[in-house]
């Protein structure tokens, strides 16, 4: 019994060596900061589009997991939402989820991890981070209303006025949030 412990605690040892251990708790904790950040939640009584923090754990995921890890993060977190956690804006879920007013904002949460690694590009300039942030979310605004304006059959004005217009103060405020946190990363790492 003893050996196969030791065995076991090798392997694990040789996985985390690689990486890979650590970057499925990463990718895990991220899809689990996002789903935490749709419980905070504000409807908005003129919109089916909800504001939450979401979005900030989404462009928090490119910044520090990169492109793949980032991307993957959101793809489990999507994923276990239309299987049936209830882990949507609102405790909702369901695939059906994904053809709905929000579906177009969740598909953008995929997407954008990839969007803010691509402009940050390694760099540790707080101009470009900002800019990055700012590439993410118009990837996540943009995805999610073209895709409400395919649902609604309106105007383009009418559609940014539900799903864009309204977000941009909560948009603005997560970035600086973003650059708060990561300059806190940062500093964190060189008194180390």
């Amino acid at each position: 019994m003893n050996h196969i412990f030791k065995n076991v605690v090798t392997q694990l040892k040789t996985y985390e060596e690689t990486g890979v251990l650590r970057s499925a708790f990463l990718v895990g904790l991220f899809a689990l900061l996002t789903a935490l950040g749709a419980l905070i939640r504000i409807p908005l009584p003129f919109t089916p589009v909800p504001i939450t923090l979401q979005t900030f754990f989404v462009l928090l995921s490119g910044v520090i997991l990169g492109t793949t890890r980032g991307t993957l993060s959101q793809v489990a977190y999507v994923t276990a939402g239309a299987a049936g956690l209830p882990i949507f804006a609102g405790m909702t879920f369901g695939f059906a989820m994904l053809f709905g007013p929000t579906g177009g904002y969740l598909v953008g949460f995929v997407l954008a991890p990839a969007v803010v690694n691509y402009v940050l590009s390694g760099s540790s300039s707080r101009w470009r981070l900002v800019l990055s942030a700012a590439a993410g979310t118009l990837v996540i605004f943009l995805v999610g209303n073209l895709w409400l304006w395919n649902l609604t059959g309106g105007g383009i004005t009418d559609t940014l006025l539900l799903g864009f217009v309204p977000f941009i103060p909560g948009a603005l405020i997560k970035i600086g949030l973003l650059v708060a946190v990561v300059e806190a990363i940062r500093i964190g790492r060189k008194t180390r």
